[in-house]
């Protein structure tokens, strides 16, 4: 049970106040499956309760202004989802799918130009013993041109660091991250990624993105090497094609090592999951999704997605034999692991995962949903597969 109230005080101050309190009875192991979240809540990982529960809160302040016509500030300080990225499931930078970050957001406008900054924070990986627990911050910023009836391109820098509060030099909005890393003795995880969405096709939206993980330019003719940590992604929107069916479909492909750091604390996760796309270093994924509109309060969709994995492989006491590079907590060990890792190698599986559902509006503010959910893992040198299906349904009330 929870409660959500936002709003604003005058014309450019707003707040907001998210509140949720729950018990996760039945399965423990499958809760997380319905509700991903709970694997970066706190009271559910640590388990001390004979019934699990669960909390989460957000909220922020929020203020603009304009200054003058085509021209807008934007300061908030807060903790809420956050994407920073194109991306119509996941993105590639910070995917929304992560535990929500507490952060300062400026943001500026005028004309065709648009800049966005923040600076944030979150936790590592969970640790029983607290005195391990620790900070990690996320600065980052990203320029975007913006030409309406044409394209928006973008961009970007993040930066992750930790063991120190936040760092002067990183609070400079007009600055570019990665040499200051550079000269602040190279301790952090430095990356930097590229945007384009577009808008002069009637109906059809299309978009990529190209993320950079540490530098690959000494390297760039050897692609296979350790070190050249990539990711890309290209996805389209297709606005009623037929009637009010609305298509949506999505490739994203992550090389081995991305989101990793020699420094562990610098890894780009918060909790033990990805920041940016959830399905890690050394894999492919293709999501597609369907939905029609049945009428003003009924809606059918259907979500399918295939994903190609490569984990590391270990022997049967847990030692690491082979560093594929899927593994967000090991990475490449120099004159250990191998210079030159196979995009999908390791140990592979393929993961399917389908949804079918309704969602029907029965009152005003008053929505149901029902969906049929299916996730399949298959290991390939095994052949070994584990499904499981079951039925969701949820109501949501708001006023």
């Amino acid at each position: 049970m929870g409660f959500r109230v936002q709003g604003t005080l005058v014309e450019n101050f707003g707040y907001m106040l998210y509140v949720v309190k729950g018990l996760a009875t039945g399965n423990r192991q499958f809760a997380p499956i319905v509700d991903p979240r709970l694997n970066h809540n706190f009271k559910f990982v640590e388990d001390l309760e004979s019934t699990p529960s669960y909390d989460y809160t957000d909220g922020y302040l929020k203020w603009s202004a304009r200054p003058k016509p085509g021209m807008e500030f934007l300061a908030q300080i807060g903790r809420e989802k956050t994407r920073f990225s194109t991306g119509y499931n996941a993105n590639l930078v910070w995917s929304g799918q992560h535990a929500d970050f507490d952060f300062l957001k400026f943001q500026f406008k005028f004309g065709p130009v648009r800049y966005t900054s923040y600076q944030a924070s979150t936790v590592g990986r969970y640790m029983v013993d607290r005195s391990q627990n620790h900070t990690k911050y996320f600065a980052a910023n990203k320029f975007q041109l913006h030409l309406e009836d044409l394209f928006d391109i973008s961009i970007g820098e993040v930066i992750v660091y930790s063991d120190r509060s936040l760092d002067l030099a990183y609070l400079n909005p007009l600055i570019f991250y990665k040499f200051a890393e550079m000269s602040l003795q190279d301790r952090d995880n430095g990356t930097v990624f590229f945007d384009f969405q577009s808008d002069f096709i009637p109906n059809l939206e299309l978009q990529a993105s190209f993320f950079l993980d540490e530098n690959i330019l000494s390297n760039m003719g050897d692609l296979n090497r350790f070190s050249n940590k990539t990711a890309w992604q290209i996805g389209a929107y297709w606005y009623t094609p037929v009637n009010d069916l609305v298509l949506t479909g999505e490739y994203t492909r992550i090389r081995p090592f991305v989101y990793t750091h020699t420094n562990p604390k610098n890894t780009y996760t918060s909790w033990n999951d990805p920041v940016g796309h959830p399905i890690g270093p050394n894999a492919d994924q293709i999501w597609l999704k369907a939905e029609y509109a049945l009428n003003r309060v009924t809606d059918l969709y259907a979500v399918y997605s295939f994903t190609r994995k490569g984990w590391n492989l270990y022997d049967p006491s847990g030692k690491l034999i082979y560093n594929a590079g899927g593994n967000l907590f090991e990475p490449h060990i120099e004159k250990v692991d191998p210079d030159h890792v196979d995009f999908l190698s390791g140990d592979v599986y393929h993961y399917t995962n389908l949804e079918a559902g309704v969602s029907f509006e029965a009152f005003r503010d008053l929505r149901f949903n029902i969906a049929l959910k299916s996730n399949i893992a298959k290991q390939i040198a095994t052949g070994k597969t584990e499904e499981t299906t079951w039925i969701y349904f949820k109501f949501v009330v708001e006023y």
